[in-house]
């Protein structure tokens, strides 16, 4: 029992034991085996302080430690030193790193739930618009507008000394056209302008007469007015035409009369138009019949659009 004492006394062998190089250098190298692990791997902030307490108190109760020594135990306090700082700074931007990933996580959530709810409204939009659209059609289709048409085009009979089918020089004849307001709004503002011309009995005949027609309209020759046409109304007017010896030879020879009419009016709907072109049929003998007319194929337009309200 005393030889145990003794070894623990305060000059014993414990204590020149600890302060050997046995003792030392294992924990020395302990210590640098820790700090060299924690240079390359950072620890959490608060584990690399903790070893430099344990480095600063090893060297507090280590006596008789020489110049070296001292020296490379300095070295190893300076190294958790440097660790705890990295470490301080690699959890600062960690939790940085951490914080912004949230953030956008949560903003890349709310951009999809936007995105979503645009989707729905445009989706519910659309739908309404088209509802409204529908609705509108409905509406519009119902409200009330005018259409004048022709009804029929013919001779006001013949003049006196004159045969049916020959056509003279010289003589005044009278045509007659019979149009009809087929709507249920007064047409106001009516205008229209009637004429006939003689051309060959052709689809490029037509086309001749229908822009004779439309220069007569834009130098407004003739253009007759009226302050309205009832809805219902269907008055007829007439327009004179003699012919002049050369359209005389035209008929003769194989050609035909185009009487062309345009309406212009407007209505509750907006300011519209129709165009209108019949010709009078040859017979099979190649005569022309003054009584039979036929529709033509390009000039005829009905009710359509000039400005819609």
């Amino acid at each position: 029992m005393g030889k145990f004492l003794s070894f623990f006394a305060e000059d014993g062998g414990a204590k020149r034991l600890w302060n050997s190089l046995w003792i030392g250098i294992p924990l020395w190298f302990t210590a640098a085996a820790f700090t060299f692990y924690w240079l390359c791997r950072i620890p959490t902030p608060g584990k690399a302080v903790t070893a430099l307490a344990v480095v600063a108190g090893v060297m507090s109760v280590r006596e008789e430690i020489k110049i070296l020594g001292k020296i490379s135990w300095v070295l190893l306090l300076i190294c958790p030193l440097i660790t705890e700082f990295r470490a301080i700074d690699k959890d600062d931007a960690d939790k940085a790193q951490a914080q912004k990933d949230f953030f956008a996580t949560e903003k890349q959530g709310f951009e999809g739930v936007n995105t979503q709810a645009q989707k729905n409204f445009s989706a519910t939009a659309g739908g309404l618009q088209a509802a409204i659209d529908a609705l509108n059609r409905t509406v519009e289709q119902t409200r009330p507008r005018a259409k004048v048409m022709v009804q029929k085009i013919s001779f006001a009979g013949l003049p006196p000394g004159t045969l049916p089918g020959k056509i003279k020089s010289g003589i005044e004849y009278e045509i007659n056209f019979d149009y009809l307001n087929f709507g249920q709004d007064t047409a106001t503002s009516f205008k229209y302008l009637a004429h006939a011309y003689v051309d060959e009995y052709s689809e490029e005949g037509e086309r001749k007469a229908s822009r004779e027609f439309l220069a007569d309209w834009h130098e407004k020759r003739d253009i007759r007015h009226m302050l309205n046409l009832e809805s219902g109304e269907g008055p007829f007017n007439t327009i004179s035409r003699t012919f002049t010896p050369e359209e005389v030879k035209e008929l003769d020879g194989g050609g035909t009369i185009f009487v062309l009419i345009r309406f212009e009016y407007t209505d509750q709907t907006g300011k519209w138009g129709t165009d209108y072109c019949q010709f009078f049929q040859r017979t099979a003998k190649g005569a022309l019949d003054m009584t039979v007319t036929k529709y033509c194929t390009i000039f005829n337009r009905l009710r359509y659009s000039i400005k819609p309200q």
